[in-house]
Protein backbone atom coordinates (compact mmCIF):
# COMPACT_ATOMS: atom_id res chain seq x y z
CA UNK A 1 0.00 0.00 0.00
CA UNK A 2 1.19 3.60 -0.98
CA UNK A 3 -0.08 6.44 1.22
CA UNK A 4 1.38 10.22 -0.01
CA UNK A 5 0.35 13.35 1.61
CA UNK A 6 1.59 16.49 0.31
CA UNK A 7 0.45 20.33 1.13
CA UNK A 8 -0.35 22.28 -2.27
CA UNK A 9 1.03 25.37 -0.33
CA UNK A 10 3.59 25.57 2.99
CA UNK A 11 3.04 29.52 3.07
CA UNK A 12 0.01 31.31 3.69
CA UNK A 13 -2.98 30.34 5.91
CA UNK A 14 -5.21 28.39 3.72
CA UNK A 15 -3.48 25.47 2.26
CA UNK A 16 -4.47 22.14 1.00
CA UNK A 17 -3.76 18.72 1.95
CA UNK A 18 -3.36 16.22 -1.11
CA UNK A 19 -3.92 12.51 0.11
CA UNK A 20 -3.85 9.74 -2.20
CA UNK A 21 -3.91 5.69 -1.48
CA UNK A 22 -3.33 3.35 -3.67
CA UNK A 23 -3.41 -0.50 -3.08
CA UNK A 24 -1.95 -3.49 -4.80
CA UNK A 25 -3.79 -6.60 -5.31
CA UNK A 26 -5.46 -8.20 -4.31
CA UNK A 27 -7.77 -5.34 -3.28
CA UNK A 28 -10.26 -4.38 -0.66
CA UNK A 29 -13.53 -5.65 -0.63
CA UNK A 30 -15.96 -3.23 -2.60
CA UNK A 31 -18.14 -3.13 0.73
CA UNK A 32 -15.31 -2.01 2.08
CA UNK A 33 -14.73 2.32 3.14
CA UNK A 34 -11.58 4.25 3.01
CA UNK A 35 -11.26 7.24 5.77
CA UNK A 36 -8.49 10.01 6.56
CA UNK A 37 -8.52 10.43 10.50
CA UNK A 38 -6.38 14.33 10.92
CA UNK A 39 -4.93 15.24 14.41
CA UNK A 40 -5.09 18.60 14.49
CA UNK A 41 -2.71 20.85 16.46
CA UNK A 42 -4.25 23.77 17.88
CA UNK A 43 -2.90 26.12 15.49
CA UNK A 44 -4.62 24.29 12.55
CA UNK A 45 -8.79 23.76 11.90
CA UNK A 46 -10.71 22.65 9.45
CA UNK A 47 -14.57 23.86 8.29
CA UNK A 48 -16.91 21.10 8.63
CA UNK A 49 -19.08 23.34 6.34
CA UNK A 50 -17.01 23.54 3.43
CA UNK A 51 -16.13 20.81 0.70
CA UNK A 52 -15.34 18.15 0.83
CA UNK A 53 -16.92 18.17 4.54
CA UNK A 54 -19.84 19.05 3.59
CA UNK A 55 -20.25 16.73 0.96
CA UNK A 56 -20.10 13.43 2.51
CA UNK A 57 -22.59 11.97 5.28
CA UNK A 58 -19.29 10.27 6.94
CA UNK A 59 -17.83 13.05 8.23
CA UNK A 60 -16.86 14.14 11.77
CA UNK A 61 -14.87 16.55 13.88
CA UNK A 62 -14.17 15.81 17.26
CA UNK A 63 -12.63 18.93 19.20
CA UNK A 64 -13.09 22.93 19.44
CA UNK A 65 -13.18 24.11 15.96
CA UNK A 66 -13.67 27.66 16.93
CA UNK A 67 -13.41 29.08 12.54
CA UNK A 68 -10.91 31.96 12.55
CA UNK A 69 -10.47 33.18 15.81
CA UNK A 70 -6.24 33.30 16.50
CA UNK A 71 -4.32 30.86 18.02
CA UNK A 72 -3.50 33.15 21.34
CA UNK A 73 -7.47 33.73 21.68
CA UNK A 74 -8.49 29.83 22.05
CA UNK A 75 -10.13 28.39 25.55
CA UNK A 76 -7.84 25.63 25.28
CA UNK A 77 -4.82 24.72 23.63
CA UNK A 78 -5.35 20.98 22.81
CA UNK A 79 -5.49 18.99 19.62
CA UNK A 80 -8.79 18.28 17.30
CA UNK A 81 -9.50 15.46 15.20
CA UNK A 82 -11.57 15.41 11.59
CA UNK A 83 -12.20 12.45 10.09
CA UNK A 84 -13.20 12.28 6.90
CA UNK A 85 -14.72 9.15 4.13
CA UNK A 86 -12.62 9.34 0.67
CA UNK A 87 -14.21 7.73 -2.34
CA UNK A 88 -12.67 4.51 -3.65
CA UNK A 89 -11.01 5.04 -7.40
CA UNK A 90 -10.16 2.08 -9.92
CA UNK A 91 -7.70 2.93 -12.39
CA UNK A 92 -7.07 1.34 -15.61
CA UNK A 93 -4.18 -0.83 -14.67
CA UNK A 94 -6.13 -2.48 -12.30
CA UNK A 95 -4.88 -0.74 -8.89
CA UNK A 96 -7.77 0.73 -6.44
CA UNK A 97 -7.04 3.64 -4.20
CA UNK A 98 -8.43 6.96 -3.36
CA UNK A 99 -7.46 10.78 -3.02
CA UNK A 100 -8.89 13.72 -1.98
CA UNK A 101 -7.93 17.76 -1.50
CA UNK A 102 -8.71 18.76 2.24
CA UNK A 103 -8.60 22.60 3.13
CA UNK A 104 -6.89 23.64 6.32
CA UNK A 105 -7.01 26.84 7.83
CA UNK A 106 -3.87 27.71 10.19
CA UNK A 107 -4.67 30.20 12.73
CA UNK A 108 -3.83 33.48 13.20
CA UNK A 109 -0.63 33.60 15.51
CA UNK A 110 -0.37 36.67 18.27
CA UNK A 111 1.70 39.40 16.68
CA UNK A 112 5.39 39.93 18.17
CA UNK A 113 7.92 42.91 18.13
CA UNK A 114 9.85 42.69 14.95
CA UNK A 115 7.47 40.62 13.10
CA UNK A 116 8.83 36.98 11.72
CA UNK A 117 7.55 33.85 10.99
CA UNK A 118 6.04 30.97 12.47
CA UNK A 119 6.53 27.17 11.72
CA UNK A 120 3.67 25.20 12.55
CA UNK A 121 4.48 21.14 12.07
CA UNK A 122 1.22 18.84 11.98
CA UNK A 123 1.41 14.66 11.38
CA UNK A 124 0.33 13.07 8.14
CA UNK A 125 -3.37 11.90 8.68
CA UNK A 126 -3.81 8.15 9.25
CA UNK A 127 -5.19 6.23 6.89
CA UNK A 128 -8.55 3.63 8.17
CA UNK A 129 -9.52 1.16 6.15
CA UNK A 130 -13.21 -0.04 7.77
CA UNK A 131 -14.96 -3.11 6.71
CA UNK A 132 -18.33 -4.05 8.00
CA UNK A 133 -18.36 -7.37 10.07
CA UNK A 134 -16.58 -8.67 12.84
CA UNK A 135 -15.28 -6.54 15.71
CA UNK A 136 -12.18 -3.78 15.86
CA UNK A 137 -8.77 -4.82 15.55
CA UNK A 138 -6.54 -4.44 17.83
CA UNK A 139 -4.75 -1.60 15.54
CA UNK A 140 -8.83 -0.25 15.52
CA UNK A 141 -8.58 0.00 19.70
CA UNK A 142 -6.49 3.00 18.83
CA UNK A 143 -9.73 5.19 17.98
CA UNK A 144 -11.50 4.06 21.19
CA UNK A 145 -7.97 5.91 23.04
CA UNK A 146 -9.04 9.02 21.82
CA UNK A 147 -10.40 11.63 25.05
CA UNK A 148 -13.92 12.28 25.99
CA UNK A 149 -16.32 13.47 24.30
CA UNK A 150 -14.42 11.87 21.19
CA UNK A 151 -16.21 8.23 19.99
CA UNK A 152 -15.19 5.56 17.74
CA UNK A 153 -17.63 5.99 14.64
CA UNK A 154 -17.17 2.04 13.65
CA UNK A 155 -18.59 0.66 17.11
CA UNK A 156 -22.31 0.68 15.91
CA UNK A 157 -22.58 -1.45 13.66
CA UNK A 158 -19.37 -3.18 14.02
CA UNK A 159 -16.72 -3.14 12.06
CA UNK A 160 -12.81 -4.85 11.14
CA UNK A 161 -10.94 -1.56 11.23
CA UNK A 162 -7.09 -1.36 10.22
CA UNK A 163 -5.31 1.67 10.76
CA UNK A 164 -2.29 1.84 8.47
CA UNK A 165 0.05 4.68 9.78
CA UNK A 166 1.76 7.17 7.27
CA UNK A 167 5.62 5.71 6.63
CA UNK A 168 8.37 7.92 5.06
CA UNK A 169 11.68 10.10 6.16
CA UNK A 170 9.46 12.76 6.67
CA UNK A 171 5.33 12.50 7.52
CA UNK A 172 4.58 16.14 8.80
CA UNK A 173 3.23 18.66 7.16
CA UNK A 174 4.96 22.36 8.04
CA UNK A 175 3.50 25.42 7.97
CA UNK A 176 5.22 29.04 7.51
CA UNK A 177 3.09 31.77 9.00
CA UNK A 178 3.67 35.87 8.83
CA UNK A 179 3.23 36.97 12.02
CA UNK A 180 2.45 40.69 12.61
CA UNK A 181 4.67 42.97 14.09
CA UNK A 182 3.52 44.56 17.20
CA UNK A 183 5.48 47.51 17.23
CA UNK A 184 3.23 48.84 14.30
CA UNK A 185 -0.06 48.27 16.46
CA UNK A 186 -0.50 51.84 17.36
CA UNK A 187 -0.42 52.33 13.11
CA UNK A 188 -2.81 50.14 12.64
CA UNK A 189 -5.23 51.18 15.46
CA UNK A 190 -5.03 54.94 14.93
CA UNK A 191 -5.61 54.16 10.69
CA UNK A 192 -8.58 52.45 11.57
CA UNK A 193 -9.99 54.54 13.88
CA UNK A 194 -9.68 57.03 11.10
CA UNK A 195 -11.04 54.73 8.43
CA UNK A 196 -13.86 54.27 10.24
CA UNK A 197 -14.28 58.00 11.34
CA UNK A 198 -14.30 58.52 7.89
CA UNK A 199 -17.12 56.14 6.81
CA UNK A 200 -19.26 57.30 9.35
CA UNK A 201 -19.09 61.03 8.82
CA UNK A 202 -19.34 60.21 4.97
CA UNK A 203 -22.57 58.26 5.20
CA UNK A 204 -24.10 60.80 7.49
CA UNK A 205 -22.87 63.15 5.00
CA UNK A 206 -24.73 61.58 2.71
CA UNK A 207 -28.08 60.31 4.05
CA UNK A 208 -28.14 64.58 5.49
CA UNK A 209 -28.40 65.14 1.30
CA UNK A 210 -30.68 62.31 0.31
CA UNK A 211 -32.81 63.90 3.00
CA UNK A 212 -32.75 67.71 2.06
CA UNK A 213 -33.14 66.46 -1.83
CA UNK A 214 -36.23 64.38 -0.19
CA UNK A 215 -38.15 67.74 1.78
CA UNK A 216 -37.14 69.80 -1.44
CA UNK A 217 -39.06 67.49 -4.13
CA UNK A 218 -42.09 67.39 -1.28
CA UNK A 219 -42.04 71.12 -1.36
CA UNK A 220 -42.23 71.04 -5.00
CA UNK A 221 -44.97 69.15 -5.14
CA UNK A 222 -47.10 70.56 -2.70
CA UNK A 223 -46.54 73.75 -4.59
Amino acid sequence: MSLRSSLSSSHGAHPKALINITFPTPTPAPECTYHVLFTLPPAVFVDKFEPPFNEHSIARTWGKMDLELPIHALPTQSSSFAMLQIERRDDTEGLTGAEVEVPLHVRYPRPRSGGGYNHVKMDWPLFILACPGGGPTAQGLLLDKLPPPFSNPFNNPPHAVTIFPPRGDNTTFEFVLPVGNSDDLLVVQLATAGLVLFCFVWVGRALLRASSRLQSSSSGKQE
